[in-house]
């Protein structure tokens, strides 16, 4: 399955709600369950994000559509990135060097 890395930002809304981020983390739990999602790991930063998910989902679509329903709740602004393993990364490397 593809792997995506999100990074998410708390909107003003979404800081405004942090009292009630267990239940923000539930909902968002059921909707990436709801569309094939298998969390791989979520870790609360600083910097440019203040969440980063790593996670596993069945197909780009998949991954569209948990996003946009967490999104339509107006807490997260995100950046998403599809992420390869990197010994994936170094076999293909190989493999492109070999057909030169």
């Amino acid at each position: 399955m593809p792997i995506y890395i999100v990074g998410a930002r708390r909107t003003e809304k979404g800081h405004q709600s942090l009292k009630e981020f267990s239940s923000v983390m539930e909902r968002a739990t059921k909707i990436r369950e709801a569309n094939g999602g298998k969390l791989i790991g979520a870790y609360a930063t600083f910097g440019r994000f203040d969440f980063v998910v790593i996670a596993e989902y069945p197909s780009g679509t998949a991954m569209q559509r948990a996003m946009t329903t967490m999104l339509a709740e107006g807490l997260f602004t995100i950046e998403v990135s599809e992420a390869m393993p990197m010994s994936e990364f170094v076999d293909m490397l190989k493999e492109d060097e070999s057909q030169r």
